[in-house]
């Protein structure tokens, strides 16, 4: 009986040291990645943002997005979308991305998600920016405003 106890601990000692081994490792992973797109995704979305809320032009913002991401779009909603975010007016000032997620999509490529504080003439937001990571080249497959200067 005694034998079958030390098995059992045993087990149980070295099943704890593999899942705390296993999340030290996601950590670090995520860690890496985290380091990873701070020295690409954040100076992109630093770039292409003030780019796209410049004019709040869609010819713009179609030079940015993921060539799938404005055409799930019904035709023309695209242009009404930035006729209706033309009313927060010039971008003031663009936060520091803070990252919210990172997510891996088999044979697509690495979704990271970012939100962003910003100020425009018409008042606070927060942008929420999905970038997409094919392995060659970053893009926009995500942008969301929230702001309570587009309900006012």
């Amino acid at each position: 009986m005694r034998l079958s106890m030390k098995k059992f601990l045993k087990i149980i000692g070295i099943l704890g040291i593999v899942i705390v081994l296993a999340i030290g490792l996601l950590v670090a992973l995520f860690f890496h990645e985290k380091a990873k797109y701070a020295r690409t995704a954040v100076p992109y979305i630093q770039e292409v943002v003030p780019e796209i809320a410049a004019n709040w032009d869609p010819a713009v913002a179609r030079h940015h997005f993921a060539p799938w991401a404005l055409d799930q779009a019904p035709p023309g909603d695209t242009e009404k979308i930035f006729k209706f975010l033309s009313k927060l007016g010039k971008l003031k000032r663009l936060g520091d991305p803070s990252l919210r997620s990172i997510y891996y999509h088999a044979g697509v490529g690495t979704t990271i998600s970012y939100s962003v504080d910003a100020t425009f003439d018409a008042g606070d937001a927060m942008i929420s920016v999905g970038v997409l990571d094919d392995g060659h080249n970053l893009s926009i497959v995500s942008f969301y405003i929230n702001s309570m200067a587009l309900v006012q």
